[in-house]
């Protein structure tokens, strides 16, 4: 029996200064991803980026967690340990930032 831990697939989304915002897995995804990097482009006053990821069963279930519980800064430090994770070479100085909430021009902690 072959060991599901091991088998990944590609999953992309969005991550910027409040953390992971979006992911979902890239062959299903009905939004090609030029979408969600237009998005993260459109979205830099946060430091958004576009990211991809090789995520194996565990992994997703681990990040789902931190998502569903709303631990988005959680999350992205998830994410950002994963050797896997790619991005567009204009994103990476970002990348290194986030997450930080004090990044959004628009952000108040009241």
């Amino acid at each position: 029996m072959p060991n599901t831990s091991t088998k990944t697939k590609t999953y992309m989304g969005i991550a910027d200064a409040h953390g992971v915002e979006s992911l979902v897995l890239k062959e299903d995804s009905r939004m090609p991803p030029f979408v969600l990097q237009l998005r993260a482009n459109a979205n830099r006053q946060r430091h958004a980026c576009y990211y991809e990821v090789d995520l194996n069963e565990e992994e997703l279930k681990a990040i789902s967690a931190l998502l569903k519980d709303e631990k988005f800064h959680l999350a992205l430090q998830f994410l950002k340990n994963q050797p896997s994770v790619r991005l567009p070479e204009d994103h990476l100085h970002s990348w290194e930032m986030i997450p930080n909430d004090k990044l959004d021009p628009y952000w108040s902690s009241n």
